[in-house]
């Protein structure tokens, strides 16, 4: 960038409060004649631009599968397109953002070189009419490039954000992806309190410091200096308190205390707390080194190894629970290393399904729904030994004719009773059943304590 020749203006602009104070802004604009300082720009921009070709064109044709399956509507809908078309629509407005500005340095040149030709000629400055025209032609190209500069930085941050997006195809890189998206609900209703306290304490430094302070002399400079303050924790107590010693203390003390401490802490409660579930939730997944060495396996077994539409078109003919050797029979050419990585992710997925957070919860309304049922054969039973069982089915009592007739209809009631019965123990054998299923044989509950159920044993 050293060598590169270049024109700069510099603007300096003075400022005169009411106390007497002078605030200075200097204003630096610089234009390079070379648009690129060598290969190593053009090799960059061409990447550039070739990047931008392949994701236009890969996000068009999904555009166009899309419309084959009737599907384009809840397609475009999708967070993940309106990001796409978002990176690519900027992508190409800087593109030719950079080609219209490399065409007006073209008179910006050549109006230079005339002044310098005047200047060798020794032309008198009343006769020489070139600088004005050639301050207002490099004025708007400096003000045109400025504004594109602001573009490219602020399409660096969308970059950013979709490889945020990206990363979430890798588990452990996905759990950061997922803590900013289950947290960001959270901390737009918690910025619905900071920004009008933030914004009350900038006008309220306004009023107390503007007068002969630069960082508080107007809203915008007061709220980049509170928003310093806040996340930094520092500030220049000797010139606050220069003036109205009280207030300045009052002002500053409460600002710390009340968004320094307590807000800008509950906002990192709030990521730590979502974090931890998140966390919780991925589990023993696969790290970035796993990753890279799946590719390469992948790379290395790509004559055999099955891809993914194979994969799941052959397994929705399979049975819903198989082992090991009927998963190889349907995948007869697979190789050992494809077979393991699916094995072993089917093991995971199971594991985190079985240890997240809400599986504890679901297990101990499926426990409590046992022991209602339970509850009500004891009942049942104990009503039967005692001879007070009266059905709840809606049996109608009839009036007792004989001795005959009374045993046979309490015949038929206790027939019935025992089938209710056995159907509840039926019902309570499926429950039990399903619980061995999620949890694996030899596991205890304790629901002795309603209040506060907790579950003891090994949680397969």
């Amino acid at each position: 960038e050293m060598g590169r020749p270049r024109l700069q203006s510099y603007m300096l602009t003075l400022s005169f409060a009411r106390s007497g104070d002078v605030f200075r802004k200097l204003r630096l604009d610089t234009i390079f004649l070379n648009y690129w300082s060598g290969f190593t720009s053009y090799a960059a921009d061409g990447v550039f631009a070739v990047m931008l070709v392949i994701v236009t064109s890969l996000e068009a044709r999904a555009m166009i599968r899309e419309r084959k399956k009737r599907k384009l509507w809840k397609y475009v809908r999708t967070g993940w397109f309106l990001l796409q078309v978002t990176t690519a629509a900027m992508g190409w407005i800087i593109l030719l953002g950079y080609l219209y500005s490399n065409n007006q340095l073209g008179p910006v040149k050549k109006e230079l070189d005339y002044i310098v030709a005047a200047r060798d000629a020794d032309t008198p400055a009343a006769r020489n009419f070139l600088g004005d025209s050639f301050i207002d032609t490099a004025g708007k190209y400096a003000s045109f490039a400025g504004n594109l500069a602001i573009a490219v930085a602020q399409y660096h941050l969308l970059l950013m954000m979709r490889f945020f997006v990206a990363f979430r195809a890798q588990p452990r890189l996905g759990v950061v992806v997922n803590t900013l998206e289950a947290c960001m609900l959270d901390i737009l209703h918690f910025l619905v309190i900071l920004g009008p306290s933030g914004v009350a304490y900038a006008i309220s430094g306004c009023f107390i410091f503007g007068k002969r302070l630069e960082e508080f002399s107007d809203i915008k400079a007061a709220i980049g200096i509170c928003f310093e303050i806040m996340v930094e924790s520092n500030y220049e107590w000797p010139s606050l308190s220069e003036e109205h010693y009280w207030t300045a203390a009052l002002w500053v003390w409460s600002f710390m205390i009340f968004l320094a401490v307590l807000m800008l802490n509950m906002v990192l409660a709030i990521i730590l707390d979502v974090y931890s579930e998140q966390r919780k939730s991925a589990g023993k997944s696969e790290n970035v080194i796993e990753t890279f060495t799946s590719f390469y396996t992948v790379f290395k077994n790509r004559d055999r190894w099955v891809g993914t539409k194979k994969a799941i078109a052959a397994l929705k003919t399979a049975p819903r629970m198989f082992s090991r050797e009927e998963f190889l029979k349907l995948f007869p050419g697979m190789v050992d290393q494809q077979a393991n990585i699916i094995i072993s992710d089917c093991l995971a997925a199971t594991q985190n399904i079985h240890a997240g957070p809400d599986q504890m919860k679901h297990t101990m309304r499926m426990a409590m729904a046992l022991k209602v049922a339970m509850d009500q054969v004891a009942e049942a039973v104990d009503e039967l030994d005692s001879g007070s069982y009266r059905p709840t089915d809606g049996v109608p009592e009839l009036k007792q004719e004989n001795w005959i007739n009374e045993i046979n209809k309490e015949m038929a009631s206790q027939n019935h009773a025992m089938m209710s019965l056995q159907w509840q123990l039926q019902q309570l054998n499926w429950q039990w059943q399903s619980l061995d299923m999620a949890h694996g044989k030899g596991t205890v509950f304790n629901v002795s304590a309603v209040d506060a159920p907790k579950a003891t044993g090994k949680i397969l």
